[in-house]
């Protein structure tokens, strides 16, 4: 625990790796057991069928905390920057800093509704909340972007800005093809189940397209957090405290409230 609090950049390299690879884990563990063919599929769609969806299912559930950790060790280095540089704490800043993390938490909320309820039992539900989800997502990279230029050159590299604008661009690019050929795939889909949708189930090319930028936010997300590593190297994480709480007569007895470090 000590070593990870004193390189928080550890949790940076962390959840930017486990989420490409269990995308790319369930998608290769599904062709091996035939569940679905070469063709292109979403990501989520690859893990629709037991024993992959209990693995994707637990690997994404890993992934969105490690998620929620590094937005949140990014959230309160923002907050601390703004501390100690008055130049940088602009109501802008603060703004898009603590809307983030609220975006962040909700994302990841909604990330995990998706890895457990799969698209063939209930399409309503995993299509709205990988609408809202990635959606959010979108919104958090602008945000952070924002962050981003305040805090150069104190905090941050200006490489660091244009990679994450261009990550930001590319999202939300693929954001919305994304969608928009996801809906018009699905109006033309002739097929039997949409997660083995087939060359010739009608509206294949749409899928593919909506597919492939299911895969592009992906990556980006992944290379998005890892893109924090640079930052945590900066600073250290102080141990959370617990503290006893016992009555007033038990501390006459026994002394005042104990306190440890975790």
């Amino acid at each position: 625990m000590d070593s990870i609090l004193q390189r928080p950049h550890l949790i940076a390299y962390f959840a930017g790796t486990i989420f490409p690879f269990t995308c790319f884990f369930s998608y290769i563990l599904a062709l091996a057991l035939n569940h679905i063919g070469l063709w292109i599929t979403y990501i989520s769609d690859a893990s629709t069928d037991p024993p992959v969806s209990g693995v994707f299912g637990m690997l994404l559930t890993y992934s969105m905390i490690a998620f929620l950790v590094s937005t949140y060790v990014r959230k309160k280095l923002v907050e601390c920057a703004c501390e100690e540089r008055p130049e940088i704490a602009t109501s802008k800043v603060r703004l898009a800093n603590h809307v983030s993390g609220w975006l962040a938490l909700t994302s990841v909320i909604c990330l995990i509704f998706v890895a457990h309820f799969q698209v063939h039992t209930t399409m309503f539900l995993h299509g709205t909340m990988a609408f809202i989800g990635i959606g959010l997502g979108v919104l958090y990279c602008f945000l952070q972007v924002i962050c981003t230029r305040a805090m150069i050159p104190y905090y941050t590299a200006p490489y660091l800005f244009y990679l994450r604008l261009t990550f930001t661009i590319i999202s939300a690019v693929a954001f919305v093809f994304g969608v928009l050929s996801g809906l018009l795939s699905v109006s033309k889909f002739k097929g039997d189940a949409l997660h083995r949708w087939a060359p010739d189930d009608g509206g294949y090319v749409e899928h593919a397209i909506s597919s492939v930028c299911e895969w592009i936010l992906a990556l980006v997300y992944a290379g998005y957090m890892l893109s924090f590593a640079h930052e945590f190297k900066n600073i250290r994480i102080g141990s959370m405290k617990v503290v006893l709480v016992r009555s007033a007569e038990h501390q006459v007895k026994n002394g005042p409230n104990r306190i440890e470090d975790i």
